[in-house]
């Protein structure tokens, strides 16, 4: 109590005396603690934490109006306002008051990095990159119409810890966001994403909005809704199946985007769920800025490299320019290896284009309903599913509906085969099909594989003349059974 009424006391005679120089608080000796009990008004100037100093906030304790530097100290459930912080510190733990212009500036180091916005708006500052930092953040809301490059990147040693949570970022200019690199378990739930994107505007770059980079243990993004906004949604790159890595991508909203919805393409994650999202307007195709080689890779839903991928009772709508699923299983030296044992089931897509699955080793796709968008100016023969070069799938109860555009032919069910790339068993059973074309299942030439198609329905729904297969592929193992119903 005697070092309390000491520490205030002597905060209150630097107040009375403070000039504009910065100064360090005398006669407190380092490394101590230090409650606070009561407001501070810092009226403007800058205080030095003592180095290895802790400072405490109790009950009714709080600081405002002005900067703390920090030497290699602390300041633990610190409520604040108009309190800004420079220096190295071990901890930095504060609860906002009040909107702020900015939180930090010139920090050299920070080990941990605790935030409690309580609804609370920031408004210029961006974190930049800092390494090897314990990060939770809760109820900030960020306005972004300022922040350039990366906002926060976060480069972790594998251990430190990276938390968002029901935090809003708004006016989200064509930059990446939050780019948690090596962090353990990172999470980014309950938040809002809200950009400047609109109707008539495409990206001018190839950027992500969250990107989980390298991460270890657990990658959790669930309840978040990301809106009007530049670059790929989520995004995950340099995973090792050996890793073991876990995704969970549930409950979040997902629409207008400008490059891609959820996208893991570089490398391999296991144990994969993907569930309940609602995804729409997501915008890939076509090239463009000027530097742009082709058309953008992503899809609303997009995994280049898994094991174990479930991707269950989404909604994906109104997704015109770019492929609904794109599942790609194969090695930059064309091994079939990096994608296997996929369950697709419940979804909804409507609207949309096809679903694409490429090297895919072990699948169940069943109970989707899927209705492909009127292409009436396509170039190409346009599908519904296409599984190229794919391994053991059971295709199943499926409802597809695909319309047949004016320019060119349309397949509902594509099998076919890339050269150096083998394909196994394809099962198609029970499945509902209707079609403008004449044709339910092709089967193109070089196709290697081993076909059981029976008891779906193929419906023509502009004559009477029925749906049926074409086998270009001379594969002997393609068998369609007459339990088929053509219609």
């Amino acid at each position: 109590m005697k070092s309390i009424k000491c520490f205030i006391l002597i905060l209150l005679c630097l107040f009375l005396t403070y000039c504009s120089t910065v100064r360090t608080i005398p006669n407190l000796s380092k490394g101590q603690e230090y409650k606070l009990a009561k407001a501070l008004d810092l009226k403007g100037k800058n205080w030095i934490l003592p180095e290895g100093a802790i400072l405490v906030c109790a009950s009714k304790g709080k600081i405002k109006n002005g900067i703390i530097v920090g030497q290699n100290s602390s300041v633990e459930n610190l409520r604040v306002e108009s309190v800004r912080f420079t220096g190295s510190f071990e901890s930095i733990s504060i609860s906002l008051q009040d909107d702020v212009d900015s939180l930090l500036y010139g920090i050299t180091g920070v080990r941990a990095l605790r935030i409690l916005g309580n609804g609370h708006l920031v408004r210029s500052t961006n974190f930049g990159l800092i390494r090897n930092v314990d990060v939770y953040f809760k109820d900030v809301m960020f306005d972004c119409s300022n922040c350039k490059d990366v906002f926060f990147y976060s480069i972790g040693n594998g251990m430190s810890t990276f938390v968002i949570e029901k935090c809003s970022f708004v006016n989200i200019p064509e930059i990446e966001l939050l780019k948690p690199r090596n962090m353990l378990n990172p999470v980014i739930r309950g938040c809002v994403f809200n950009g400047l994107l609109n109707g008539g505007t495409r990206r001018k770059s190839t950027i992500v909005l969250n990107r989980f980079y390298g991460c270890k243990g657990d990658i959790v993004f669930e309840d978040n809704v990301v809106q009007d906004c530049y670059g790929v949604a989520v995004n995950g790159i340099e995973y090792s199946k050996k890793d073991e890595v876990t995704v969970s991508i549930k409950n979040n909203v997902i629409k207008n985007v400008s490059n891609g919805g959820i996208v893991f393409n570089g490398g391999e994650v296991t144990n994969i769920r993907v569930e309940n999202n609602e995804i729409s307007n997501v915008f890939c195709f076509g090239s463009q800025f000027d530097s742009e080689k082709g058309n953008a890779e992503n899809a609303a839903i997009n995994f280049h490299g898994f094991h174990d991928l479930h991707i269950l009772n989404n909604t994906i709508r109104d997704c015109t320019n770019s492929l609904s699923l794109d599942l790609d299983g194969t090695a930059s030296d064309g091994t079939q290896e990096k994608g296997t044992h996929l369950v697709c089931a419940g979804n909804v897509m409507k609207n949309v284009l096809q679903s694409y699955l490429f090297g895919v080793q072990g699948a169940e796709f069943f109970g989707n309903q899927i209705e492909i968008v009127d292409q009436p100016s396509a170039t190409s023969a346009v599908s519904a599913i296409t599984l190229n070069a794919c391994h053991d799938v059971h295709l199943y109860n499926n409802i597809i509906t695909l319309p047949k555009p004016k320019q060119t032919s349309a397949y509902p069910i594509v099998l076919r085969q890339n050269t150096n790339r083998t394909s196994g068993k394809i099962n198609l059973h029970d499945n509902t099909i209707f079609s403008d074309s004449g044709v339910y299942l092709m089967i193109y030439n070089g196709f290697t594989g081993e076909v059981n198609a029976d008891n779906n329905k193929a419906t023509s729904t502009t004559s009477s003349a029925p749906l049926k297969w074409v086998n270009n592929s001379k594969s002997k193992g393609v068998r369609v059974k007459d339990k088929n119903v053509y219609r």
